[in-house]
């Protein structure tokens, strides 16, 4: 369980490298910061393990955790001079139970994605397939693409074989978190963003419809691998 916190923990790192040398957080809600960690966290790591192959470097976690050091204390800087802070929930009795829905919601899946093996056909010969042929091949090869006849892109596979790497071998179901998380972070984000213009009541009641939908919960890790329909 350590090495899953920190693959977690690690993929968040690497996001809070990027997002804040990018966007403001005076003008960015928290919510929204939070889940930009995972998403864009989510991709660079990809990415990086995309170019080493490139670069014909090794996934070391080493190699893999030092080029983000400088960035990620100059982002962390960059939050202290902005004051970057966590806000307090404050709502009414109908804003709080919608709160707590969501909250209930997000951990239902997230306990589901844990107990449960990945049940469909797609994400067994697709999505998780790939992870684990760039994992035991320790490197996206051309032939896999060449027999398999895959057209999709590496870079979120990727991210699922560097769970397998950091884990020391393919697992199945624990894998389903890098997805569940996906899924609490898109309704981060499409939270704070409707809060910008609706109230917030409305916007709590929207964002639980949008991650209550059974294709939603289904790809963040219920059922599915969510690497082409959430992530």
């Amino acid at each position: 369980m350590t090495t899953i916190i920190f693959i977690l923990f690690f993929v968040f790192f690497v996001g809070t490298s990027v997002v804040p040398l990018l966007v403001n957080s005076k003008k960015t809600s928290f919510i929204i910061m939070i889940s930009l960690f995972w998403i864009v966290g989510f991709g660079a790591l990809g990415l990086q393990m995309f170019y080493y192959v490139i670069l014909n470097l090794p996934w070391n976690i080493l190699y893999i955790i030092l080029p983000w050091v400088i960035p990620f204390i100059l982002s962390i800087r960059k939050l202290q001079s902005e004051s970057f802070t966590i806000p307090k929930f404050k709502g009414n009795i109908i804003e709080k139970i919608l709160l707590a829905l969501i909250l209930g919601l997000f951990l239902f899946t997230g306990i589901e994605s844990i107990i449960r093996p990945l049940h469909t056909w797609d994400g067994w010969s697709s999505w998780i397939l790939r992870s684990k042929v760039y994992y035991y091949d320790k490197t996206v090869s051309p032939s896999y693409f060449h027999y398999a006849l895959d057209e999709d892109p590496p870079v979120v596979p990727l991210v699922g074989t560097f769970f397998y790497e950091m884990n020391g071998g393919p697992n199945d179901r624990l894998v389903l978190l890098l997805y569940f998380m996906s899924y609490t972070a898109l309704g981060g984000i499409f939270y704070g963003t409707t809060r910008i213009f609706l109230s917030q009541k409305i916007s709590l009641l929207f964002t639980f419809l949008l991650i209550s939908t059974q294709n939603i919960i289904r790809h963040g890790g219920r059922y599915e691998a969510g690497q082409g329909d959430l992530t």
